[in-house]
């Protein structure tokens, strides 16, 4: 699976486009189970020490069998690296990590 993000200068927000992206509770190796779309993300804070999120909102939302697509990304820390991943809490170990490709 793929995300790219585009940053609207100073805006906390830009566009995005997915390759092989999955929908919620769906392992993103099935690829009858992913989608390819754009859309608009936007980032969110959350008070205090809990950090933030991203918010996927797709152009041409994609649904099958009454799925929503993954649409909600943490933004956390591993090690140095900042990473987007679909957990709620970066200590259980999460399924899926979004590093930054060169």
């Amino acid at each position: 699976m793929k995300l790219r993000l585009r940053y609207d200068a100073g805006d906390g927000k830009g566009t995005f486009s997915v390759v092989h992206w999955p929908y919620e509770d769906s392992p993103s190796y099935r690829k009858k189970k992913t989608f390819d779309e754009t859309g608009e993300w936007s980032l969110h804070e959350i008070g205090g020490e809990a950090g933030a999120w991203v918010t996927l909102n797709f152009w041409d939302m994609p649904y099958s069998f009454g799925r929503q697509p993954l649409e909600k990304l943490m933004v956390g820390r591993d090690g140095d690296e900042r990473v987007l991943f679909t957990e709620t809490d970066p200590d259980n170990c999460p399924d899926v990590v979004l590093r930054r490709s060169e």
